[in-house]
């Protein structure tokens, strides 16, 4: 089966720019930082012209940085079908070069909560 469409390109729309999580959402564990701070703990050692991320010096340099941070979760604004019925969020969790996943995960509205109906699974290192 294949996500919502609607869904899909509403969440896709809508993510075109970055948001911080609200403060509200935060837990004693959890560290918000801006996709900016994020790329700037990767840019204390030299990198790779495309993609900072994807070297094991860069994750070095970022955990000397943020030394309290094992890994980055990143997760969208959802998107909605036209009903309301379908909501799509997109997840990524990074731990390091060889680790981490990637998922949309697909909601329904019953009765007026959102309940998890799918997972789609992207990728897994």
């Amino acid at each position: 089966n294949a996500p919502n469409v609607e869904a899909f390109n509403d969440m896709y729309s809508r993510n075109k720019g970055t948001t911080a999580l609200p403060s509200s959402l935060a837990c004693d564990h959890l560290e918000v930082k801006t996709k900016e701070e994020i790329l700037e703990g990767f840019n204390t050692k030299p990198k790779l012209a495309y993609n900072p991320i994807l070297t094991d010096e860069n994750w070095a340099g970022f955990s000397e940085k943020y030394p309290s941070v094992s890994s980055i979760v990143e997760v969208s604004t959802p998107g909605y079908s036209k009903d309301g019925r379908y909501a799509i969020i997109y997840t990524q969790s990074m731990c390091g070069i060889l680790c981490g996943y990637a998922d949309f995960h697909q909601f329904k509205n019953v009765d007026g909560v959102w309940v998890f109906d799918k997972n789609f699974f992207v990728s897994q290192s």
